[in-house]
Parts: structure tokens; C-alpha cells; sequence
């Protein structure tokens, strides 16, 4: 155990504040072994054992086990909230989406899905939105279309 002194501790107790008292400090590295440092006195037995207020205490075998329990319960109960409530959400918006009026267009050359969703927005919704909607209405597999094709957009003037 290595041990360091430090004389020059400065330090008052009680109605002795006004009259300085130097105290010797003693800091003990309980990593190093007994007999690592040669010529440094050891530390006396009172200095040597730890005390039991700095033992750091452990679980035991049952609050562990109701520890992982508890953030176990906590994990999943965030993930059925985020869960159902991303599935509302997802429900809400396919179905305000159904409600909204279409009409007919040309696919003209170079007209693509996300230009044709661009040029019928819909107040409230993004174009990648628009996109799904224009493809899920109109059975596209792809966003592959051809100029001749007629497709069924959103009325760019409505609004769910």
C-alpha cells in the first residue's frame, strides 16, 4: 500500500477558527502492494481498515431480479404505447386520405409519380404521401408510368 503525507493542511474546528491549525493528511493508495513502496512507514491499523460506510454495497439476488423485472415491465410498456399509438396515427391518416376527391390526367413525357403529386397538392398531407396515394389508387406496382397513361390524382384544390 502506497501512503502519501501532506504536512501543509490547513484547518480550523469550531470556536478555534481564529487560530490556524496545521494537521498531518494521510492518503492511502490501497492498489499498490504492502511492500512496493520500501522506507515509507505503514499505516497504523486504525488507518488500514476500511470502514463500512465505504463499502459499496451490493444487490441482492432478489433486488436484482426485481430490478431487471421492473425495466424489463418499463421496455415494453413504451414500446406497446408507441406501437399502438403509431398504428392510430397510420389509421387516421390512410383513412383521411380514402376521402379525398380525384380526377383524371395524361401522363405527358416526363411526367413522373412525385412530379404529378407535386403539381395536385392537398392541404395537410406531404408530397410522399400524395405519392403513396396516387399509387395505391391507381394499383401501380411501381412509380414506373408512360406518357398516354391516364392516371387518377388528387383535386389539387381540396383539403381533408
Amino acid at each position: 500500500m502506497s501512503q502519501t503525507t501532506v504536512y501543509e493542511y490547513f484547518g480550523c474546528e469550531g470556536s478555534s477558527a481564529l487560530k490556524p491549525s496545521y494537521r498531518e493528511l494521510v492518503l492511502v493508495d490501497g492498489r499498490a502492494s504492502s511492500g512496493a513502496l520500501a522506507g515509507q512507514r505503514r499505516p497504523s491499523r486504525a488507518q488500514s481498515r476500511p470502514v463500512a460506510s465505504e463499502r459499496p454495497e451490493r444487490l441482492t439476488l432478489g433486488q436484482l431480479a426485481l430490478s431487471l423485472g421492473v425495466g424489463v415491465a418499463l421496455v415494453l410498456a413504451l414500446c406497446m404505447t408507441f406501437l399502438s399509438v403509431s398504428s392510430g396515427v397510420a389509421s387516421r391518416q390512410s383513412s383521411a386520405l380514402v376521402s379525398i376527391p380525384a380526377t383524371s390526367v395524361v401522363v405527358h413525357d416526363g411526367d413522373s409519380v412525385w412530379s404529378l403529386a407535386e403539381a395536385h397538392p392537398v392541404e395537410g398531407y406531404s408530397t410522399e404521401e400524395i405519392v403513396t396515394w396516387i399509387e395505391s389508387h391507381n394499383q401501380l406496382e411501381s412509380a414506373t408510368i408512360q406518357a398516354g397513361q391516364t392516371l387518377d390524382v388528387p383535386e389539387a384544390s381540396s383539403a381533408a
